[in-house]
C-alpha cells in the first residue's frame, strides 16, 4: 500500500512540475514572438498558436487541479481528468497526429493513479488542520526547488535549445548539477528525522517521471517521425542513450529511497501524510 500512495504523490507532483515549466516555455517563447518582427510570426501557422494557447490553458488547470489534490479536494481529479480530455481533443484537431499520441501518454498515466483503488486511501484522509513546522516547509521548499533545478538543466543540457538550455549563459551544465546536489543534500538534513529518504526518494522519482514524459514528448521531432509532422515543424535528436542512463541512474537512487523509507514503516503500514511523512502540501 506505501508504494501506490506514493505513486500516486509522485504522478500528482510531477504533473505539476511539467505544468509549471512548459507555462515558463510558453511565456518564454511568447516574450521572443513578441520583441520578434512579424516574419518571424508568421513563421507559425494559426493551428500551431491555438495549440499553444490550449497547452497554456491546459498547464494553468493542471497546476490548479495538482495543488487541490495534495489537499485531498476530491473534484480537482475531475478537473484534471476533463481538462486533459478537452486538451487532447482539441490538440486532435490542431496538431499532427504524433504529437497528441505522445501527450497522451502523461494524462493517461496520471488519471489512471488517480482513479486507482490505492488512491481511495489519500481522498478519505483527513485534511490537517495544524499549520505545517517551519523545518518541514523549508525542507519542502528545497526539495521543490531541487527537482525543478535538475528537471530545467537536465532537459536544457540534452535539447540544446530553449529557455532552459540559455540558463546556462555559457557555462558548463556542471555548476547547475552541483547546485542540485547541494539544494538536494541541504533538504535532507532540514528534513525532519524519519521523513528523509522518503522525501528524498520521493523527489528524485518526481524529476524522473518528469522527465521520462517530456523526453517521451520529443520522440515525434526524430528523424523516425518527424516525416509526419509538416514543413512547419523542425526535427532533431536527442542523445537518447547518455539521456536514458541519467534517468535510469536517478531512478534507481529514488527506489533505493523509497524502499529503505518502506522497511522502516512496514510494508503493510500505508503512509500517513499528515503523520511522520509529510506530503508536500
Amino acid at each position: 500500500m506505501i508504494e501506490r500512495t506514493t505513486t500516486l504523490y509522485v504522478m500528482i507532483l510531477g504533473s505539476i512540475l511539467q505544468a509549471t515549466m512548459s507555462l515558463i516555455s510558453l511565456a518564454s517563447s511568447a516574450r521572443f514572438l513578441w520583441q520578434g518582427s512579424a516574419a518571424i510570426a508568421a513563421a507559425y501557422s494559426v493551428q500551431q498558436r491555438a495549440a499553444w494557447a490550449i497547452a497554456a490553458l491546459w498547464s494553468v488547470v493542471a497546476v490548479i487541479a495538482g495543488v487541490a489534490m495534495l489537499r485531498r479536494r476530491i473534484w480537482a481529479r475531475s478537473l484534471y481528468a476533463v481538462g486533459g480530455l478537452f486538451a487532447l481533443l482539441a490538440w486532435f484537431a490542431l496538431l499532427p497526429w504524433p504529437l497528441v499520441i505522445t501527450a497522451v501518454v502523461p494524462v493517461a498515466a496520471t488519471t489512471a493513479a488517480l482513479y486507482s483503488r490505492a488512491a481511495e486511501t489519500h481522498w478519505r484522509a483527513v485534511t490537517a488542520t495544524a499549520k505545517k513546522p517551519r523545518r518541514a516547509l523549508a525542507a519542502t521548499t528545497l526539495f521543490a526547488a531541487a527537482t525543478g533545478l535538475i528537471y530545467g538543466t537536465y532537459l536544457g543540457m540534452f535539447l540544446s535549445r530553449g529557455w532552459m538550455y540559455e540558463q546556462f549563459g555559457g557555462n558548463p551544465p556542471l555548476y547547475h548539477f552541483i547546485a542540485w546536489i547541494v539544494i538536494l543534500v541541504g533538504a535532507v538534513f532540514v528534513s525532519p528525522p524519519g521523513t528523509r529518504a522518503w522525501q528524498c526518494g520521493v523527489s528524485l522519482m518526481v524529476s524522473v517521471v518528469a522527465l521520462t514524459f517530456a523526453f517521451i514528448g520529443f520522440l515525434p521531432y526524430t528523424a523516425v517521425f518527424a516525416r509526419h509532422l509538416g514543413a512547419q515543424f523542425h526535427p532533431f535528436e536527442i542523445n537518447w542513450g547518455p539521456a536514458g542512463f541519467g534517468v535510469t541512474v536517478i531512478a534507481g537512487a529514488a527506489w533505493l529511497l523509497l524502499s529503505i523509507a518502506k522497511m522502516r514503516r512496514g510494508p503493510k503500514e500505508p503512509p500517513s501524510p499528515h503523520g511522520p511523512l509529510p506530503d508536500f502540501t
